[in-house]
């Protein structure tokens, strides 16, 4: 059994590891204009972070709408942008997770679907996917909400830890 101080050093390790892949985004970020690069490397990025099963990155549209633009997908998890529309699903999970999908102004935290006050329609589609835990964190471009990043769990309930949703 770990001692008090042994879990604060492994906690320490976490943290500078997470700190040092946050810097490498932050520069891979800066060296391009190319923002499907952005997208793709950022998603992929903050999946390694968090070690989730899932981070997508959500574009909102005018007229309520959205459209999924990448996501990192831990092996043997089904990736929501082959699905027949996941842009549908998605904003479907955020009308009734929140009811006005270009309201999500504050982030988002469950930590086990089965024991937070959702719909019962809600969880069964969240089920579906296998999704058991999220996080879910507008994104903003100067004052105006540009779309959402989003971290999932499959599989077991998670408890997102204060240093995980500063990170999102």
């Amino acid at each position: 059994m770990l001692t008090q101080a042994q879990k604060e050093s492994t906690e320490q390790t976490k943290a500078a590891q997470q700190e040092r892949a946050l810097s490498r985004l932050i520069e891979t970020i800066r060296q391009t204009l190319d923002m499907d690069m952005i997208f793709r490397a950022t998603a992929q990025a903050v999946r390694q972070i968090l070690r989730c099963d899932r981070v997508v990155v959500y574009r909102l549209l005018p007229q309520g709408k959205g459209k999924f633009l990448f996501e990192s997908v831990a092996p043997n998890c089904p990736q929501f942008l082959n699905l027949t529309d996941p842009n549908t699903w998605f904003y479907l999970h955020l009308q009734e997770s929140q009811g006005n999908i270009n309201q999500i102004y504050h982030q988002q935290t469950v930590d086990d679907i089965y024991k937070s006050p959702l719909s019962d329609s809600h969880r069964v589609l969240i089920d579906e996917f296998m999704i058991r835990s999220y996080m879910i964190t507008p994104v903003f471009l100067w004052e105006t909400q540009w779309g959402m990043i989003a971290a999932y769990q499959h599989n077991f309930p998670r408890a997102w830890r204060h240093r995980e949703v500063s990170i999102l």
